[in-house]
């Protein structure tokens, strides 16, 4: 799932266990584990892209990933 939402609902689940901050990812870039998946987000401009990977093969990776590829395509 992709997200894009104005800056100001930006989430940071920074208690989460396994919250990692991605400072090279745009502005308050993060990834956590979620519910068994990942989350991955960050600000871009004015507004926040969040992406959550799901299942088997979700991993850390693949939620960063999802995110640079989602702020990629955002932006053109």
């Amino acid at each position: 799932m992709v997200i894009v939402v104005p800056a100001q609902y930006h989430e940071r689940p920074s208690l989460a266990k396994g919250f990692k901050e991605m400072p090279d990812i745009g502005t308050k870039g993060f990834v956590a584990p979620d519910m068994g998946g990942w989350v991955a987000g960050a600000i871009v401009g004015n507004e926040a892209v969040k992406v959550v990977v799901a299942g088997p093969k979700a991993t850390e990776t693949n939620a960063v990933s999802l995110l640079k590829e989602a702020i990629k395509r955002h932006a053109a």
